[in-house]
């Protein structure tokens, strides 16, 4: 077992819609197996999810630039699991932009996000176990979580920096303006 705090980031609407509660279902399991963890959440959660006894810490807002300079540079591992939809995922590009493996469920475009076994991990909506399994792996791993974490990172610059899509969009527009 690692000694060093393993923290782990949700950034998000809290709720059904983002899998917040299996995280926090997914956190207080593996917290009885490792003390070093700490759960990040950025985002405003319910009154009713109790996390004053456990290593949590919890903002409702963040801005912008406090996010990047301070919540994804902490990070050993992002998750974001919503059980039924996710429009894109853009907090799972950041992260990967920041070098950190990331945890989606299959749903919508996190699956061409998150590589499966490669940049993090993709699995089965609303399925706790699975979550758990697959934390563990990168808790106990800390050269697998690196390896994902550059391979996100690359990922990331790749397909998704701001160059990158701004030359996939000026591609769009000179086809569409060709076709006219």
């Amino acid at each position: 077992k690692a000694k060093k705090t393993v923290p782990i980031l949700f950034v998000g609407i809290w709720g059904e819609r983002k899998g917040g509660p299996q995280l926090l279902e997914a956190f207080k399991i593996l917290l009885k197996k490792f003390k070093n963890l700490r759960l990040t959440i950025v985002g405003p959660i319910p009154k009713k999810f109790k996390i004053s006894s456990l290593t949590i810490v919890q903002r409702d807002f963040v801005p912008r630039d406090e996010l990047f300079k301070k919540f994804y540079p902490q990070a050993d591992i992002f998750v974001l699991v919503p059980p039924k939809a996710e429009g894109f995922g853009f907090v799972v590009e950041e992260a990967q932009s920041f070098g950190i493996p990331a945890i989606v469920s299959r749903v919508y475009a996190l699956p061409e996000i998150v590589k499966d076994g490669e940049t993090g991990f993709v699995v089965r909506p609303s399925n706790l176990a699975d979550l758990v399994e697959k934390l563990e792996i990168l808790i106990q791993d800390k050269e697998l979580c690196e390896k994902f974490g550059e391979a996100a990172r690359i990922r990331f610059e790749n397909l998704f920096s701001i160059e990158k899509s701004n030359q996939r969009l000026l591609e769009v527009y000179e086809k569409a303006l060709a076709a006219r």
